[in-house]
């Protein structure tokens, strides 16, 4: 990090025990930060280790209460515990009560309780299925907590970019069951009534819309929202097949805020996409001269070395010109403050050069891959294009998913952003030019 904002022109300042900059205090610097990371993972280890003691005591450990009780911390005498909290509890027993005798789903529970201005366990006014979902399947309601069920890895997709999260592991995998701490809480439900409640989850999950197998919708997951850059999942109304943006539904939003318009009719805009991909297939001269158009307006590779190599002897004479200021300085022939300033002046230029150093070896990476796509995109297109009528409903969605990146629907024209692989094997490496292939067709029908 320390490193990340020198390159970014930001000083770093240590209150206690700062660091000087040369050979010596980088090496102390890193020593000290490889010391406070062994400590850090010995104080992690020991601290695991002291929950997992304490779990198998039969104490409750991190702080956590599920909705309807209320964490008691450890005191005198009494280890730390839950307790219940009586108005949760009401909503909990409701909650199960339109499971089981009105059969109601966890979306039309959670659109109840929203309705009905029940609070969540934040103090929010809108409920989420997925939370009445974890609600209506925990065992902790029947009298059992259990430790250690799941535990932290990295997601298989990764919906935030941000490289300063707390920690990148924001999955959750579950345990073996064996490995699972059981320790006794308040039940608010019997054994037989949660049982009952898992089995009636189950039928409503057979029997739910989304599960239904008499539609197929071919774009499923490609549609992108232009108002709110939501995904369209597939619907039917009237026995007509459709495909709406999630957010109409205000039970999935968390700000409870619908998107209108948000449906279009499926058969229209499938059989454009399938035609717009197939044409596009067949002319594989079209997507080669679009390739051809970008490499064209991008810098050869001998004029990225060239301004390569002027920023390495800009570089160069920057660090001679700096070692003569520090010669100066140290000879006398100027003072601190005059020494403090014409140094920043170097370092603000270093950085500014080390930029442009980065920025060409971004566009040469660029240019690498778009060359490479070139020399692949007539042998993609053929391979597919022989065999593109002999699909099956699922091979052919499988293809859309590689070629396709983003579709969007706006005033009766759909508009097809696609992209070519480069790698032998379908989905192993796919272009960065997800312009590649605009299709814009009026909807008939």
């Amino acid at each position: 990090m320390v490193e990340e904002f020198q390159q970014h022109g930001v000083e770093v300042i240590f209150l206690k025990g700062s660091v000087a900059e040369t050979p010596e205090g980088k090496l102390l610097l890193h020593m000290q930060g490889a010391i406070a990371e062994y400590e850090r993972t010995r104080i992690a280890e020991r601290t695991r280790r002291g929950k997992l003691y304490w779990a198998r005591q039969g104490a409750l450990v991190g702080h956590f209460a599920p909705y309807g009780y209320q964490f008691v911390h450890r005191s005198e005498g009494a280890r730390a515990h839950l307790k219940l909290e009586e108005y949760q509890v009401a909503v909990v027993r409701r909650m199960y009560c339109w499971l089981l005798q009105q059969h109601l789903s966890t979306r039309a529970i959670a659109r109840r309780l929203t309705e009905q201005g029940t609070a969540t366990a934040k103090g929010a006014a809108q409920w989420q299925p997925t939370a009445v979902d974890r609600i209506l399947r925990n065992p902790v309601y029947k009298g059992t907590f259990f430790y250690q069920r799941a535990e932290s890895v990295l997601p298989s997709r990764r919906i935030s970019t941000d490289p300063y999260r707390h920690s990148r592991k924001t999955g959750r995998k579950m345990r073996p069951s064996e490995e699972w701490i059981a320790i006794p809480v308040p039940p608010i439900l019997d054994e037989a009534t949660w049982q009952q409640a898992q089995e009636q989850l189950r039928q409503n999950s057979e029997h739910s819309p989304r599960n239904n197998k008499r539609h197929q919708y071919l774009l499923r997951g490609l549609i992108r929202c232009p108002r709110c850059g939501s995904t369209y999942t597939g619907a039917t109304q009237h026995g007509y097949r459709l495909y709406r943006c999630t957010r109409t539904d205000a039970s999935l939003s968390s700000t409870g805020k619908k998107c209108r318009p948000g449906s279009i009719a499926a058969g229209p805009v499938e059989r454009v996409v399938r035609e717009a991909i197939k044409e596009t297939l067949q002319r594989p001269e079209v997507l080669a001269d679009e390739y051809r158009r970008r490499l064209a307006q991008c810098a050869t590779a001998s004029a990225l070395e060239a301004e390569r190599k002027q920023v390495v002897m800009a570089l160069k004479r920057l660090k001679a010109q700096g070692d003569r200021v520090t010669d100066a300085y140290i000879g006398e022939a100027m003072d601190l403050e005059r020494y403090k300033v014409e140094m920043n002046k170097v370092r603000q230029r270093r950085k500014e050069l080390e930029r442009v150093g980065q920025d060409i070896d971004r566009r040469a990476r660029q240019e690498q891959d778009s060359r490479k796509a070139l020399e692949r995109i007539e042998h993609f297109c053929r391979r597919v294009s022989e065999g593109l009528d002999a699909l099956t409903f699922e091979e052919g969605q499988q293809l859309l998913q590689l070629l396709v990146e983003r579709i969007t629907v706006e005033n009766g024209r759909v508009r097809i952003e696609a992209a070519i692989p480069m790698g032998d094997t379908p989905g192993q490496l796919r272009t960065h030019h997800a312009e590649l292939v605009e299709a814009w067709r009026r909807l008939s029908g």
